[in-house]
């Protein structure tokens, strides 16, 4: 019987964490598109510091940028949260080596997020 009380208890607590976290407000510009800011609100608790948002070849795109966690990858998305690619970071620095233009050319840099 105590051990059903506290697998129950265990089992709602769970729930509830569940429930904040998938309702918990980011702050970011109007008109980020949501799924930037669900998947900032994924990877906000893993190494990610900061959003910045760019324009690049002529469409806007994000980057998350990871300063605390030197291996990881800074990941640049489009606005439908596709991946475009890796232009810094990882184990040797220079991301994975799809946009290795990227800081040369991106424009209208704007830090839409923070830890």
């Amino acid at each position: 019987m105590k051990m059903k009380k506290i697998t129950t208890v265990t089992l709602i607590l769970i729930v509830l964490s569940l429930a904040w976290t998938s309702c918990e407000k980011i702050d970011v510009p109007k008109g980020t598109p949501r799924c930037i800011t669900k998947k900032i609100k994924k990877k906000k608790g893993y190494c990610l510091d900061k959003v910045y948002q760019y324009e690049f070849n002529g469409a806007t795109v994000y980057l998350f940028f990871s300063s605390s966690c030197f291996d990881i990858k800074q990941d640049l998305y489009n606005e439908d949260c596709d991946l475009i690619c890796s232009p810094s970071g990882g184990m040797n620095g220079l991301g994975d080596g799809q946009c290795v233009n990227f800081y040369q050319e991106a424009i209208n840099k704007k830090l839409i997020w923070s830890k």
